[in-house]
């Protein structure tokens, strides 16, 4: 149903000089979509993955600054986890991502703050990207900077992470402040107090939550955010013949994702989501991929 080489194919042709990979194929090269590659090419057990050269890629970003930012460093070190290299190199961040777990920024409860014009694509997230970004990111830093904080052993903020993530639980077992209870904010909540081994207390709630959200979902991401969910909290994935045809409908002519079947070119980010729900699916003995 899905080919892989005309996926691995699509990776492959946005692999650039530099080392990494960005999907509009122009240097330099993403972080993001260079750890996204190497996690949907690790999927789909690809053979052809340049380790050196992506190497190459994060050892400039190193030597150029451009690791000091917590999703960079993140991207560099889940990229070397996954490709089992070594992270010690990164180990002389640890300063670095201490600091920040006093970063009151990341710790701070998100609000929107529409204008009166505007107020009215509340209505319709869809179109409201300044609300989908702010909601997208509403705890995505905190999860960065949690997993870095385990990979460095740096265990002074855990109380204050989950304190922090367990003030954003509502009655409705999701997890948001911005707006109530949000998809993503729940994924990167859940995928927080996982890494912690903090125990669900609203588990029956959360997954009612989560099952109420796929069943409005519009976009990829939203179908990724809540499958992940599901699987973190060892669910069995619902509407599986829907979701499978979202994502046939996703794939692009030249084997790429993108977020809708109307909106959106293909890009990797979306590509490894689609992939991971694919392999995902796949457990249950669906024949997916030729």
């Amino acid at each position: 149903m899905f080919n892989k080489n005309h996926i691995i194919q699509y990776l492959q042709a946005r692999h650039l000089s530099d080392g990494g990979y960005f999907f509009a194929r122009v240097t330099p090269s993403s972080a993001l979509d260079t750890m996204c590659a190497v996690e949907t090419l690790k999927l789909l057990n690809s053979k052809q993955i340049p380790i050196s050269e992506i190497m190459r890629f994060f050892k400039n970003e190193d030597k150029e600054g451009n690791l000091k930012c917590i999703s960079s460093l993140f991207f560099a070190v889940q990229t070397y986890k996954a490709l089992k290299i070594d992270i010690s190199e990164f180990k002389k961040y640890s300063p670095f991502i201490l600091e920040n777990t006093t970063n009151k920024n990341i710790f701070k409860k998100k609000k929107f703050k529409a204008k009166a014009e505007t107020k009215f694509l509340l209505s319709d997230n869809s179109v409201n990207t300044l609300y989908l970004d702010l909601v997208e990111g509403e705890v995505k830093d905190l999860y960065y900077l949690t997993f870095l904080c385990k990979n460095f052993n740096i265990n002074e903020a855990n109380q204050n992470i989950i304190d922090f993530i367990l003030s954003l639980e509502n009655t409705d077992g999701g997890f948001g402040n911005i707006k109530g209870s949000e998809l993503s904010t729940t994924y990167y909540a859940l995928k927080i107090l996982k890494k912690l081994n903090y125990p669900l207390v609203k588990l029956k709630k959360t997954i009612n939550f989560l099952k109420r959200q796929i069943e409005r979902a519009n976009y990829l991401e939203e179908y990724f955010w809540a499958v992940e969910s599901f699987i973190l909290l060892k669910i069995s994935i619902p509407r599986q013949s829907s979701l499978l045809s979202f994502l046939i409908a996703c794939q692009k002519g030249n084997g790429g994702f993108a977020r809708s079947q109307f909106i959106g070119i293909a890009n990797i980010e979306q590509t490894y989501q689609a992939v991971t729900i694919l392999k995902h699916l796949e457990k249950y003995d669906l024949p997916l991929f030729e």
